[in-house]
């Protein structure tokens, strides 16, 4: 189970046409709804048949050099969850890219366990995201900047290096012992604390943090060990409030 808004996230497949427009267009309305899944507000499923047309489309049509390719396919799979559909609808004898399929097994493939698992949401990284933007396309949309073509690619993939580890590097649990913190890379790690240990919990941040909802929890540890931290929450102050229910 995953903490999210009060109103359920929408899920979508975003076909070819939205994503190729979204990465040429920076103005268009398929690029604001590219943001709005780099930001966490759309859930998108992707497939590799997708990730193959896109591709294709960007070097074929759009002239697109390799590495800005490669770019653009870590993106899709950064921001996106990567599904195998198995299922075909073939009453839709118009949609090609089968993009029905792939939400059917969307839907079937989110897990559930007993614990309460929250992640670090995406809107947390949106000054990193601006970074990227900036990086990536500031020295071909203007190359008076005087940043290479080369440099704003490799400083690009080094945030977004940073994004992936902050975001999917790591996950946060309310199980029946108490709050954990646990991390997948670069060795598997945990920091507990249980309930009759755990203290009191703070909400922290900042003004930005605030404006997108946004923040960071701290839990103090009574038997005298290290605080734990909670990065990038959305809506802190009502998993702050779950967290409070749970205590014994």
């Amino acid at each position: 189970m995953s903490i999210e808004p009060n109103q359920p996230m929408l899920k979508v497949v975003l076909d070819t046409n939205v994503i190729v427009s979204g990465l040429n267009f920076p103005t268009s309305i398929p690029a604001k709804i590219l943001l709005l899944v780099a930001s966490g507000e759309v859930a998108n499923f992707t497939s590799r048949h997708i990730v193959n047309e896109t591709r294709r489309i960007l070097m074929d049509k759009f002239s697109w050099k390799h590495e800005r390719v490669e770019a653009a396919e870590v993106w899709l799979k950064t921001f996106s969850k990567s599904v195998n559909p198995q299922r075909h609808i073939s009453v839709i004898v118009d949609d090609p890219d089968n993009r029905m399929g792939g939400i059917i097994m969307a839907e079937s493939e989110i897990p559930t366990s007993g614990d309460i698992v929250i992640k670090p949401s995406h809107r947390a990284f949106f000054v990193h995201y601006v970074a990227m933007f900036l990086v990536f396309v500031g020295p071909r949309l203007n190359p008076e900047v005087g940043l290479p073509v080369w440099l704003g690619t490799l400083l690009g993939l080094i945030v977004l290096a940073a994004v992936i580890y902050q975001k999917f590097g790591q996950e946060y649990r309310v199980t029946s012992r108490g709050v954990v913190r646990a991390w997948r890379w670069p060795s598997p790690r945990q920091h507990e604390i249980v309930w009759e240990n755990l203290d009191e919990v703070l909400v922290l941040r900042g003004l930005t943090q605030t404006v997108l909802q946004v923040g960071n929890l701290a839990f103090r540890d009574k038997a005298g060990g290290p605080e734990m931290f909670w990065y990038g929450l959305l809506n802190p102050k009502e998993v702050k409030a779950l967290i409070d229910g749970k205590r014994p």
